[in-house]
């Protein structure tokens, strides 16, 4: 893994923008950016304009969550989905588990789905 492709975020618009404006200074000619929420996706692509990137043309973007962002962005976001439903009913169940004594620790695996849009 090449480190210098990693740069944090803390999930905001801005700090999207912020590690975009740092991968490019390192990297630039990258062509693909993957973000961790669609809120920094979202930043990430205010910044790729800023320095004259085309999304997806020059460089593909994918966000996380497939939030409301993800199809009001230009373009809309392709993005990664959660089972947010089932994954607050794994939660509350593990809880519940957790406070009865009924259980140790488990690992639960949630499917996700890659929601293909334009920006990548």
């Amino acid at each position: 893994m090449d480190e210098e492709l990693i740069e944090p975020g803390d999930f905001t618009e801005e700090g999207g923008r912020a590690a975009m404006h740092e991968l490019l200074r390192r990297r630039p000619g990258l062509d693909a950016v993957f973000a961790a929420s669609d809120v920094m996706a979202s930043g990430a692509v205010l910044e790729l304009r800023a320095a004259g990137r085309r999304v997806p043309d020059d460089v593909a973007v994918v966000g996380f969550d497939d939030s409301i962002v993800a199809r009001h962005i230009d373009p809309p976001l392709t993005s990664v989905r959660q089972p947010m439903e089932e994954m607050g009913r794994a939660m509350a169940d593990l809880l519940l588990d957790e406070i009865a004594g009924r259980a140790g620790r488990r690992e639960v695996v949630l499917p996700t789905r890659l929601v293909v849009r334009e920006s990548a």
